[in-house]
């Protein structure tokens, strides 16, 4: 009876503290341990929708912390549209997803007077960025406030443009999502103006020029503000330019919007020593979206990488240069629910639904076959794929991947981290939204470093390598982009990955090599050994050295396997 209550103790303490998430694993994986007898040896081929531990209390106080936490997430939103214009000094509209008006800040004469419906913009801004306005407000419908941002151009008076950002934002308790469009204007401070003055020796006059310009002010106005002749203000502008080496108003315009983002973009996929590739999203056949990132050169032998649960599509900048040496185009879609791909909702057909995907991703993209790497959890999905797309894989190569899950041992092999959640999504499917959650808001509070730490804490061969500066840019970035969108990528992913799902190996005629390392501590070598035993069409490359982390320390072994795996495709 105490270890329940120490647990919903915990329970509530991780959604008010995210600091406190450690402990709640903890007291968790106790309890767990404690109810060991109950849980049957043999894992179905079925996804878990009962709990095998039954305890209604301690469930619906997991349930009241999810909630708690969700509610604390949304605290920091504004609560109404109109709190989003309320002291914001640049031109901002707020559009409902019917693309009706909720407010604004717009004066008489500008941009958005007399907007009450996203129709009315269709002649003020250029017809593609109209129609880029009304895609963005499509997708923002489906996928919610993760939906990606864009920039839309308007026409405004004496033939100028004005930039505008326009971002799906979550408002109120409920979360509803808003689209925002805002002129885009650098964030004028007084360090902005003191790097100007000291980098490019502009005096405070020059800065307040620039200031101007910034604010999408011409030269007739800056003139009539300041009660100086509109030749005085050309001159000065001319010498602005000359200072910083601009060659017109919009290239400066664009350098100071450059210089008043110094502090960096909390994006996964712009952080130093992360190569996310050219992004190319696309529209599927069923009308879900999905984002596709290319590496390497655009002619270049293609290969399909397919991440995992806990894991991204981000490859270092020196993989990212092998790839165009090797001349080969790695191709990284993005899974349902992961990053910013639409959501899929039918968790029991995600596989096949993915190689579905998969097809329409390589007609989009004119390739007729090529191998699939499936990196960690990603190997379910590779099976998958050349499982149904038997005419276009021609190989899989699974860089430490999961095994189909057939034993309750399995799972008992796993470090102390990974063990816990693995029987959480497979006993006690119910409860397993408090333990994701109370992850996420522990990525999300910054505290990426404290997770890969506890993460491997039991593991010093993957804890080594995950210290390194350059492979903690890639865990950090893999960690933001699997719960972009909060819980759903990763709970679809847990039901399939605790379960048996041999039925994706079976079919395979394709050449398979697994590259895993000896002392990976999730996915342990020995039960990888049994699997390959009973398929001996299946080729193991075991690497004593190496654990988890293994495409992260030794690149060039994956690299070396997907070289002849593509030149193999092109003899087919």
């Amino acid at each position: 009876m105490k270890q329940r209550y120490d647990v919903i103790a915990k329970a509530y303490d991780a959604a008010l503290s995210p600091e406190e998430y450690d402990s709640l694993i903890s007291q968790w994986s106790h309890y767990l341990a404690a109810h060991d007898s109950q849980l049957p040896s043999a894992v179905s081929k079925r996804s878990s929708t009962h709990d095998t531990i039954v305890d209604r209390e301690l469930t619906s106080h997991f349930n009241r912390a999810v909630g708690l936490l969700k509610r604390l997430a949304s605290s920091e939103k504004p609560e109404t549209p109109e709190d989003l214009v309320s002291n914001e000094e640049r031109l901002t509209l707020v559009l409902n997803l019917n693309g009706q008006t909720a407010a604004s800040n717009a004066k008489p004469g500008d941009l958005f007077d007399g907007v009450t419906k996203v129709e009315q913009l269709s002649t003020r801004l250029r017809g593609k960025d109209y129609k880029r306005l009304r895609d963005a407000l499509s997708r923002a419908s489906r996928i919610g406030a993760t939906a990606p941002p864009t920039v839309v151009v308007a026409d405004i008076s004496g033939g100028a443009l004005m930039h505008l950002a326009v971002v799906p934002t979550e408002v109120g308790d409920r979360a509803q999502v808003f689209m925002v469009l805002r002129a885009i204007a650098p964030k004028w401070t007084v360090d902005l103006r003191s790097v100007l003055m000291n980098v490019f020796d502009l005096t405070n006059r020059e800065c307040e020029i620039i200031e101007g310009l910034c604010s999408n002010e011409n030269v007739s106005d800056l003139a009539e503000r300041d009660g100086r002749s509109v030749h005085t203000i050309r001159t000065q502008v001319k010498t602005v330019l000359s200072k910083t080496g601009a060659t017109s108003q919009t290239s400066l315009v664009r350098l100071v919007s450059g210089l008043s983002t110094l502090s960096g973009i909390n994006s996964w996929g712009k952080q130093e020593g992360v190569a996310v590739g050219r992004r190319s999203p696309i529209e599927l056949p069923d009308g879900r979206w999905i984002e596709l990132y290319l590496h390497g050169p655009v002619g270049g032998r293609p290969v399909i990488f397919i991440h995992g649960m806990l894991d991204g599509i981000g490859i270092s900048p020196e993989v990212d240069q092998e790839l165009y040496a090797r001349n080969i185009r790695w191709i990284a879609p993005v899974r349902a629910s992961f990053g910013r791909s639409d959501p899929l909702h039918d968790i029991e057909a995600a596989p096949r639904l993915f190689a579905e995907d998969l097809r329409s991703i390589m007609d989009h993209l004119d390739v007729r076959s090529a191998p699939v790497i499936g990196h960690m959890a990603g190997s379910v999905y590779a099976f998958a794929a050349a499982t149904y797309l038997p005419d276009r894989i021609t190989a899989v190569i699974n860089v430490s991947g999961g095994i189909p899950i057939r034993t309750r041992q399995q799972f008992l092999l796993m470090t102390p981290r990974q063990k816990v959640v693995a029987l959480t999504a497979r006993y006690t499917p119910s409860l397993l939204p408090l333990i994701v959650n109370a992850g996420i808001s522990q990525i999300k509070s910054g505290m990426e470093r404290r997770l890969m730490e506890a993460l491997y804490k039991d593991a010093p061969h993957d804890l080594h390598v995950a210290r390194r500066p350059e492979v903690f840019a890639l865990l950090r970035a893999r960690y933001r982009f699997t719960v972009e969108q909060g819980d759903t990528a990763f709970i679809t992913d847990a039901a399939y990955v605790t379960r048996d799902w041999s039925e994706l190996v079976a079919p395979i005629t394709q050449p398979v090599q697994l590259i895993h390392g000896a002392r990976d501590p999730v996915v342990r070598i020995e039960t990888v050994r049994e699997f390959v035993a009973e398929k001996p069409e299946i080729r193991l490359d075991e690497r004593d050295d190496a654990g988890q982390l293994l495409f992260y320390q030794m690149p060039e072994v994956v690299l070396n396997a997907v070289e002849t795996a593509v030149s193999k495709s092109r003899s087919i």
